[in-house]
């Protein structure tokens, strides 16, 4: 059985935080090594939330962040994320280490070697450290000091391959299992300061002493996790749950585990075990709410959070996580009722706040919203989201000039662009060009397209003002090709592309194209105006009429249906 250090049990994995705030799902897609967008995505949203994180905490997302740019081969920014690990953490073993790998990968071996040679006076036992940098010596040349590192490297790992012997029917002497909890007990300490390299060597000391302790294999499982390390702590998981099967909690961490890697249904599984063993297992509830929520069964997810409750009704997680899941199914009455619990037991609850102002917005009620996303703001004055989704809000009641504001607001805080930021340049642009601001409008959707050149509203946004104030019709044709390629289907897109088309003077491919817009979009007035002009172009006047006419029965904005009303009156100008 456990008999020790099972206080690790939730250290590994807090309630799961609000989905919609993406807080847990941050963490889970900075630690999952499968998708290196996604991990550059998910530590940067980890870093955006600056001291609401402890310095440990966001020294492990921009290592992990630096990691992910030396994986897609950018070793200039994996230095920089590095540099910043070490500067939060001077002892960051691993930092020094994975930014000598970067070095090397510019090929600036004395930097790497430097860098190696720190993360091994830091961990003289770090064995790969030293075989690393001997391939950088013999990068160099020097083969006496590669040797000389290799040997090291193997010695180190001849010495962790070393058991004491023992049966499966003996158990270790008591003065051997005596060392083993000194060990487990020193890599607790390890483990609770955020030491998890040392907890680690602590725990494998413990294992190496006592092979069949499940508790060792564990506690080293929890502290592979919480490096973001989810294959070694899930094989230490296996190993536990086989040495000892009815310990809820190995079954629990590594159903975290398995959701850390997107592995939604075994974590379900092992969060199902783990409820069986122990039926008023609060956070495996919780965490089995989470899975089904990012497999998107809301229903599911809404069932499991209910049984949270009945076990904790004082938990604010389970009344925001719920909340989530019913704004996710668009039931925002129940939604709101949710976040209203969770703001009432805790008023602090900044996700609560963040979530329910976004289940006000998708009932379109901008004022609750903004003063919802305002008290998160108060509560939480980096937090990037917040300021985005209010300039949301405030796009929402036409208030351009505030909504600006605050993108401006999230792009500051966001300090260095990355690609899931597009939307905030995007956006500004957006309230930009709405307020007459067209060379502000323009570097906006300019900058939004580097970040991410494959987004459709960018390209359309950037391609259709391009062609409709006959600045570049060529490249804003070519932009609107793009977009429809990519969303084939989407009737915006094709009518801006067919107006493209006719400011081309190519007025038979703009029918063909506004025609189809208009088949996918028959309620958008801009598509069966565009389209009567078209047909009036190619001679086809009553057709242009009728069109117009639909137009005008969709009841465009005022200054829209006047032009509307003069062509079916007097036509187009020659």
């Amino acid at each position: 059985m456990f008999r020790r250090c099972l206080f690790l049990a939730l250290a590994f994995l807090p309630l799961l935080a609000p989905p919609a705030r993406a807080a847990d799902k941050a963490w889970e897609d900075c630690g999952q090594t499968a998708d290196q967008d996604r991990k550059i995505a998910g530590c940067t949203a980890v870093l955006a939330r600056g001291a609401a994180e402890s310095e440990t905490n966001r020294a492990n997302a921009y290592s992990n962040r630096g990691n992910a740019y030396f994986d897609k081969g950018d070793n200039d920014r994996s230095i920089r994320d590095h540099d910043e690990a070490i500067r939060l953490d001077p002892k960051f073993a691993e930092a020094y280490f994975n930014r000598g790998r970067a070095y090397s990968g510019k090929r600036d071996y004395d930097r790497a070697i430097k860098d190696y040679s720190e993360a091994i006076r830091l961990d003289p036992q770090y064995a790969v450290a030293y075989e690393i940098r001997g391939r950088a010596y013999e990068n160099k040349g020097d083969a006496a000091r590669a040797k000389k590192d290799y040997d090291e490297a193997a010695r180190l790992r001849r010495r962790a391959g070393q058991t004491v012997p023992s049966s499966s029917t003996t158990r270790p002497s008591p003065s051997i299992r005596k060392n083993a909890d000194a060990y487990i007990n020193r890599g607790s300490a390890y483990f609770n300061k955020g030491d998890y390299d040392a907890a680690i060597k602590a725990f494998d000391e413990a294992i190496l002493l006592d092979p069949k302790d499940a508790a060792a294999h564990y506690n080293r499982g929890t502290a592979y996790s919480n490096k973001g390390d989810k294959d070694r702590a899930i094989r230490d998981y296996d190993e536990a749950i086989r040495l000892d099967p009815k310990v809820a909690v190995a079954w629990y961490n590594r159903g975290s585990a398995y959701q850390s890697k997107g592995d939604y249904d075994r974590a379900i599984e092992d969060y199902s075990e783990a409820i069986r063993l122990d039926p008023k297992y609060l956070s495996a509830y919780n965490n089995r709410g989470a899975a089904y929520f990012f497999k998107g069964d809301y229903d599911r997810a809404i069932k499991e959070y209910g049984e949270a409750i009945l076990l904790a009704p004082k938990d604010t997680a389970a009344y925001n996580n719920r909340g989530s899941a019913y704004s996710n199914k668009s039931d925002y009455d129940r939604a709101i009722k949710d976040f209203d619990d969770a703001i009432r037991l805790d008023p602090k609850y900044v996700a609560a706040w963040y979530n329910r102002g976004n289940a006000h917005k998708g009932k379109g009620d901008y004022d609750r919203a903004i003063k919802d996303y305002s008290d998160a703001i108060r509560l939480d004055p980096k937090y990037t989201w917040a300021y985005s989704v209010r300039g949301d809000a405030w796009r929402g009641r036409n208030d351009f000039e505030r909504a600006a504001r605050d993108y401006t607001k999230a792009i500051e805080l966001a300090d260095k662009p990355e690609k899931a930021h597009w939307t905030w340049w995007y956006l500004r642009g957006v309230s930009y060009e709405r307020l007459g601001k067209w060379p502000e409008a323009e570097a906006d959707f300019l900058k939004a397209m580097e970040l991410d050149p494959d987004q459709p509203s960018v390209l359309n946004s950037l391609g259709f003002n391009w062609v409709d104030r006959n600045l570049k019709l060529k490249e804003g044709l070519a932009l609107l090709e793009k977009a429809v390629k990519l969303k084939p289907d989407d009737g915006n897109l094709l009518d801006s592309l067919g107006w493209a088309h006719y400011r081309h003077g190519d007025h038979q491919e703009a029918i063909k194209v506004l025609e189809r817009a208009a088949a996918l979009e028959p309620t958008y007035s801009e598509i069966s105006d565009h389209l009567g002009d078209a047909y009036w172009r190619t001679g086809r006047q009553d057709e242009a009429r009728k069109s117009w006419e639909q137009a005008l029965s969709l009841k465009p904005d005022p200054a829209d249906a006047e032009k509307v009303k003069g062509k079916i009156a007097r036509g187009l100008e020659k």
